[in-house]
């Protein structure tokens, strides 16, 4: 989703319910980089690594299964 269709879409939602509170890009670019501080503080793996982790087991099963 283009950010500019967030706005649109967050916009409508706000229309139809206000008392639904949908975060801003902002609030969520802050909040991602939180998380990002809070992994790298304990020591884990950014989101980054954690995706490459997983698409390389997936890769190894689908090698597994295709033999």
């Amino acid at each position: 989703m283009q950010s500019k269709e967030y706005d649109v879409l967050r916009g409508e939602v706000n229309e139809l319910d206000p008392s639904v509170d949908i975060p801003t890009r902002e609030e969520i670019s802050v909040y991602y980089k939180r998380w990002g501080d809070f992994m790298k503080d304990m020591g884990l793996p950014s989101r980054k690594k954690i995706l490459d982790m997983l698409n390389d087991v997936r890769e190894g099963l689908l090698d597994d299964l295709s033999m």
